[in-house]
């Protein structure tokens, strides 16, 4: 059920979570500089000791739960924008399918009632037709 939830609320996590890494960093910063560091040498150094930001983010997206879908769904929605910009492009590709489908249907059909699955008459290889 909490996954479901932080599925809704995706925004409003990434924001949290934005907040509290930029908290943490802000924390060690201040500590840096009580120590007699300069503000830009404490926030350099804090980052340094905190790790790569971008990777963190993605951890703690990864344990909320819906990355695969996220991802999934991400896709769908590029690979929409991008039929949209070209229906040409789309109608061929959807006809090809659609062709490619038929053929390989029409052509197991075939092969599974003549060779995979022979007639059920005694003798059947001494028929002729």
């Amino acid at each position: 059920m909490r996954a479901l939830r932080n599925l809704l609320r995706r925004r409003v996590n990434q924001q949290e979570a934005a907040a509290e890494i930029e908290g943490h960093l802000a924390e060690r910063a201040a500590e840096l500089m009580s120590a007699g560091m300069s503000e830009g040498d404490a926030r350099a150094q804090a980052s340094r000791e905190f790790g790569n930001l971008a990777l963190l983010t993605e951890e703690s997206r990864a344990i909320w739960g819906w990355t695969r879908l996220e991802a999934m769904m991400l896709d769908f929605r590029l690979a929409l924008r991008g039929l949209r910009k070209n229906p040409g492009f789309a109608l061929t590709a959807i006809l090809t399918l659609g062709v490619g489908i038929g053929a390989t249907t029409a052509v197991f059909t075939v092969i599974d009632s003549v060779i995979l699955k022979p007639l059920a008459y005694e003798e059947s290889d001494r028929l002729v037709g």
